[in-house]
């Protein structure tokens, strides 16, 4: 597998976040497109590693766009110091209270950079048991957090340009869910009394299954791949591979960790941690243009419109024209299944009956989403017919 499906601006973007994070080499180039590598790093939530790299590379460049990187790279150290203190805050009052929690995501993995903060967190992740769920809330409202959206197994808190979400379950994903995923505190090492963090082929695991969640529901940035680079990096010589290998084959992921794992190795010069696979080159290229043009979460050049579409399309093969087969998956995505509702609303629990109401809700909220969605659907059907070939050819 090569870069071949990048372009020449996406490439020196890799290789400069590369040498950053590995040490690897990037060369100076005279007609570097410093506007696109800053979009590249915006959309990627990289811009802190896009300004180190820079400086390294061409040392203090007077213009307006690196003024700019400058400045991302500033807010990104005071967002990520914000960040930690809230954290610790947060975890030394759910010690008190005898919550156990487990941080997870960004915050377990940024410690692994050479830098850890270079490496952003959008949101703070807190796993915790369900029976705690009405004590971590009130303990959330006491230090200052304004609640926000509210389902079943998450609950969100803002306060200034801090984002925590407080899960009790990993993921609603059922396509996804395996017993790793379900019994994850099975997976989990005590640090302090009542914190926990993940294992290192449990770590590394989980970073898989998070990657292909979100490339199953939207689609994900370079941020996610590197995050997993670091840690196969980081954890070579004490990762159980046999184990992790088996964790990967029995929840059916194998085959998409080793099109992960072969887009680090050309992009990172990191070695696989399981058994190297023959991969579909056309796949693998296909994969590469996704991570790096859909953005972080895969909610750019209409990646989240083209996600949508193209489940819909995987739950109905049965024939018929790809126009009303892309019609009926936008109502399904406006209009939930009443399980997938009752997890987004938890009130219909106790009050099923209120199910059409909150269909009108979620329209009015969803009514713009929808409106792209079905533009998209209208007007680009091969895309949505690469995409679901390619989910099938990497084990998705």
């Amino acid at each position: 597998m090569e870069k071949t499906a990048l372009s020449a601006v996406e490439k020196h973007f890799v290789e400069i976040i590369s040498a950053v994070v590995f040490g690897t080499n990037a060369d100076r180039q005279t007609d570097a497109d410093f506007d696109r590598l800053r979009s590249l790093a915006e959309e990627h939530a990289l811009s802190a590693m896009l300004y180190v790299g820079l400086k390294e590379i061409y040392g203090d460049l007077n213009t307006d766009c690196y003024k700019k990187i400058e400045n991302s790279f500033y807010s990104t150290l005071l967002k990520g110091t914000a960040q930690d203190k809230a954290l610790s805050m947060i975890c030394d009052r759910f010690s008190e209270c005898k919550i156990r929690h487990l941080p997870l995501k960004g915050r377990a993995i940024k410690q692994l950079y050479p830098d850890p903060d270079l490496r952003t967190m959008g949101d703070i992740d807190i796993l915790i048991d369900q029976d705690n769920r009405s004590k971590a809330d009130g303990i959330m409202q006491s230090l200052g957090y304004t609640p926000g959206e509210r389902s079943k197994i998450c609950y969100d808190y803002s306060k200034d340009i801090i984002h925590v979400e407080i899960h009790t379950q990993m993921s609603d994903i059922s396509v996804l869910k395996n017993k790793h995923i379900d019994n994850i505190w099975e997976n989990a090492v005590k640090t302090q009394q009542y914190t926990y963090t993940l294992g290192h082929d449990a770590q590394l695991f989980f970073a898989i299954y998070h990657i292909a969640k979100h490339i199953t529901l939207t689609g994900c940035g370079l941020r996610m791949v590197l995050d997993i680079a670091v840690m196969a990096d980081r954890y070579r010589d004490s990762l159980n591979r046999a184990e992790f290998a088996d964790r990967l084959r029995e929840t059916g992921l194998l085959t998409f960790a080793c099109y992960i794992f072969g887009i680090i190795y050309d992009w990172f010069s990191v070695p696989s941690p399981i058994e190297e696979r023959t991969l579909d080159n056309h796949a693998a290229d296909m994969l590469q243009k996704i991570i790096l043009r859909h953005g972080t979460f895969g909610m750019n050049n209409s990646g989240y419109e083209i996600a949508v579409l193209r489940r819909g399309a995987s739950k109905n093969e049965s024939g018929g024209s790809s126009f009303w087969r892309n019609i009926k998956s936008v109502w399904k995505n406006v209009f939930r299944d009443p399980e997938s509702m009752r997890i987004n609303f938890p009130i219909l629990e106790r009050h099923g009956w209120l199910l059409p109401l909150y269909w009108v809700i979620r329209v009015i909220k969803k009514r713009k989403n929808a409106k792209r969605i079905l533009k998209m659907a209208i007007k680009d059907d091969k895309r949505i017919e690469d995409e679901l070939n390619l989910m099938k050819k990497i084990g998705l």
